[in-house]
């Protein structure tokens, strides 16, 4: 087994969010800054901003009238939502090139986190949630982790999917028996060094186990439940635990239906679909 220092050493050497990040949170934390400030800033990424109107008007926002441009865009979704589209859109530029191995596919991991993104919302939305603008991200971002040893420990962390499959264990499990640190403990430290909102790490740090989420409990439990049907609709990179029960304290948490996610699905496919198309698809 790596020592886990070892390993944590290399955390410096993973890729920091871009600068126009920081410039955003410098400027939402500004009470001055008004919806054309925001906008200036996003602006300076042109291929952001062509994403942005595109995401905006898809169904997964569901805005009546069409935006035509980013102060619109601003102005529709608010500063916060924005900036959290401006980070998934950067975590899928800057690991664009990062290369997969024979069990991981980088393309499958980001169908799959998008869509624990999208049904996150889908969820937050149906439970009657009024303020879901970090739920998209949170699903974007909850498997963060495992781009780190695919990053720095590719060959072995091949291995280690290989071999959770055919122990029929859990990928923290083997990862953890491996390592001595698993993806979601790496996510958590990936976090901290993006300087996200607290809401992201408790995310991360508590989706799979759904205990101590100090406040973050319906956010948290979406994408949890996000997750499963995820992994059930074989939305991007496969799990061997998509048969598995969900944790029952999702359903004491969102007090949703089970019925009421049939109802889900057609929004699920498409949102997903052109949620692939405009974030994925070159």
């Amino acid at each position: 087994m790596i020592n886990v220092n070892e390993i944590l050493e290399n955390l410096d050497e993973f890729p920091t969010l871009p600068t126009i990040y920081s410039n955003l949170m410098e400027c939402i934390s500004n009470p001055r800054s008004t919806v054309n400030d925001v906008a200036q800033i996003v602006s300076r990424d042109q291929s952001a901003v062509l994403k942005i109107i595109k995401t905006v008007n898809s169904p997964l926002y569901g805005i009546n009238k069409k935006v035509e441009t980013i102060k619109e865009a601003v102005f529709h979704l608010g500063f916060n939502e924005i900036k959290n589209l401006i980070v998934a859109l950067s975590v899928l530029t800057t690991f664009s090139n990062l290369k997969g191995t024979k069990n991981f596919s980088l393309l499958e991991f980001w169908k799959h986190s998008v869509a624990v993104g999208v049904i996150s919302k889908l969820i937050g939305n149906a439970c009657g949630e009024k303020n879901t603008e970090n739920y998209f991200l949170a699903g974007v971002i909850h498997d963060i982790g495992k781009l780190f040893f695919v990053q720095f420990f590719a060959d072995e962390y091949d291995k280690v999917i290989e071999n959770a499959f055919n122990q029929n264990i859990e990928l923290k499990e083997a990862e953890l028996n491996h390592f001595g640190i698993n993806h979601i403990q790496i996510g958590e430290k990936i976090a901290v060094k993006w300087q996200l909102p607290e809401v992201f790490l408790s995310v991360i740090k508590n989706y799979t186990s759904l205990v101590l989420m100090d406040g973050n409990a319906m956010i948290t439990a979406s994408v949890a439940l996000a997750d499963y049907i995820t992994d059930l609709l074989e939305l991007g990179l496969k799990s061997n635990f998509s048969k598995i029960r969900p944790n029952p304290k999702i359903w004491e948490i969102l007090k949703i239906k089970h019925g009421s996610l049939l109802e889900l699905y057609p929004k699920i496919i498409e949102n997903y679909k052109q949620s692939i198309q405009i974030l994925i698809v070159k």
